[in-house]
Order: structure tokens, then sequence, then C-alpha cells
């Protein structure tokens, strides 16, 4: 008995996996070119959060993004969860 897929669990997983992954490198494109070692003293515990959580979700990248095989996430959910991740990183950054 199968008993299918839950696409909106998939959704929701794959949109907090990108929201991580944007603000990681959000966050390091920040401290490189905007601030250095002042983003570093407020920010560094988050930051070693958000890689942590973007290295626990390897495999979903990988199932949303590289996989060919029948156990890809289809490419609705991935292009839905990026374009999710995208609006929500947009809308805080004018928010905060």
């Amino acid at each position: 008995m199968e008993f299918g897929t839950s696409f909106p669990m998939f959704t929701v997983l794959a949109t907090l996996a990108m929201i991580n992954l944007v603000s990681l490198v959000w966050a390091a494109k920040r401290a490189v070119t905007d601030a250095g070692v002042r983003v570093f003293e407020t920010v560094a515990l988050q930051m070693v959060l958000c890689g942590v959580l973007v290295a626990i979700n390897v495999p979903l990248y990988s199932a949303l993004l590289f996989r060919q095989d029948n156990g890809k996430i289809p490419s609705s959910i991935a292009a839905k969860s990026v374009l999710l991740a995208v609006f929500v990183c947009t809308c805080s950054m004018f928010l905060l």
C-alpha cells in the first residue's frame, strides 16, 4: 500500500531549506564585502547555526536540484520553494 507523497510537506521543507541557504549566502557576502569583522562580532553564532542547518539539508538540496532518478523532488516544488524563499528574504530585508 502506497500513500503517495505529501507535497505540502515537501514545499515547507524545501522552502525552509532554501531560506537557510539564501540567508547564509547573503550573510557571507555581507561579511566579506561590507562590514568585515564587525559583522562577525554581531552574528557569528547565527552564521554558524545557519551553516549547520545548510549542512544538514544537503540531501534535500541534492533531491531538489541535482537528482535525475525517481527519488527527485518534482521541479514544481523546487520552483515554488525557491520563489517563496526569495520572496521571504526580500520582504525581510525591506522590513528590517
